[in-house]
């Protein structure tokens, strides 16, 4: 998936809004033909969640979706996904706390040169609050997205960075990865075709064809290949079990260490796997990769306890909400 619009989507991690602008799009639930009140959908240990912010992660799934209806059980999903990350977002949030990280004068004053710059980029403010708009975002709610983000980031930097906690030697990360934890691929990758054509999917039956005619993979990689971190680095991509895409996964597990697959389909493209021994080289030969991973894991278990000690109530309406009643 690409967004819409690359530039302002950088935006959104690093930059933060005014706090005195002027509220636009609202978010409005309506049931029946009629408006629903609902003043918060959630609370956070008592933080109030408005329908403003929960729509935006409501409805993210939608933004690159074309269907236009949805079950009970995909907006029950939907709720659920949009609750666990709004909930995160506090337990993130409790943690910076805990260890003393605030939003400075000195990021507020980048935040407001910076949002400057954007407003110009976009060729002036109308345009820049109608991209907003594009992603179910108010002002205000924006404003609160960009901030969290500085604080995961200097969350990130205190639990991981180099005078971090958590910032593992190898010695350490010998002692700790547990090899059988991880898979390791090679994979030849196109993306799904466009409603007409086969190109992609001919391509990759192209490749698959010369692979069991016992061509080189890393050549046909090479040649076929549309992942640039891919084609442009010999070591395999490295996850957690767990993960990864399940559909992607699940085709690595079905390969034995060394072997080849045939052509797989999934949402995200078609793909020729290779999967890769995980052993002890390839510990040593991806620390940094390991790293992450290991990181990854640690910010989870830790996120995951934060979570559990948050009060979180509902709206008694909650369950009204939907894609076809929330606008």
């Amino acid at each position: 998936m690409r967004f819409k619009k690359t530039a302002l989507m950088v935006l959104l991690v690093l930059l933060a809004l005014l706090s005195a602008c002027k509220q636009h799009n609202p978010a409005v639930l309506t049931v029946d033909g009629k408006k629903v009140s609902m003043p918060y959908v959630m609370k956070i240990n008592g933080e109030k969640i408005t329908l403003e912010e929960y729509r935006h992660y409501f409805r993210f799934e939608a933004l690159f979706d074309d269907n236009a209806e949805y079950t009970a059980e995909e907006n029950a999903a939907f709720r659920a996904s949009a609750a666990e990350r709004l909930i995160y977002n506090s337990a993130m949030k409790a943690m910076a706390k805990e260890r003393g990280l605030s939003i400075t004068k000195e990021d507020n004053a980048a935040i407001k040169e910076s949002i400057q710059a954007s407003i110009e980029e976009e060729g002036g403010r109308a345009e820049y609050l109608k991209t907003l708009e594009e992603y179910d975002l108010t002002e205000e709610v924006f404003k609160k997205l960009l901030w969290e983000n500085i604080l995961y980031s200097k969350l990130a930097e205190a639990l991981f960075g180099e005078a971090g906690e958590y910032n593992f030697s190898e010695e350490e990360l010998l002692a700790r990865v547990n090899l059988e934890e991880y898979l390791a691929v090679r994979y030849i990758y196109q993306p799904l075709d466009q409603e007409g054509s086969t190109r992609h999917k001919d391509a990759m039956t192209e490749a698959e064809a010369k692979l069991a005619q016992g061509e080189d993979f890393e050549e046909l990689l090479d040649e076929y290949c549309q992942d640039s971190t891919m084609y442009n680095s010999n070591a395999p991509q490295i996850f957690l079990k767990g993960t990864e895409i399940e559909a992607f996964e699940n085709a690595v597990l079905a390969l034995e260490e060394g072997e080849k697959s045939s052509l797989v389909e999934t949402k995200q493209g078609y793909y020729l796997l290779h999967r890769i021994p995980v052993d002890l080289d390839l510990l040593k030969s991806n620390l940094d990769m390991f790293r992450m991973c290991e990181q990854e894991k640690v910010f989870k278990n830790l996120l995951e306890k934060a979570a559990s000690d948050l009060e979180v109530e509902y709206h008694k309406d909650y369950d009204l909400i939907a894609m076809d009643t929330l606008s």
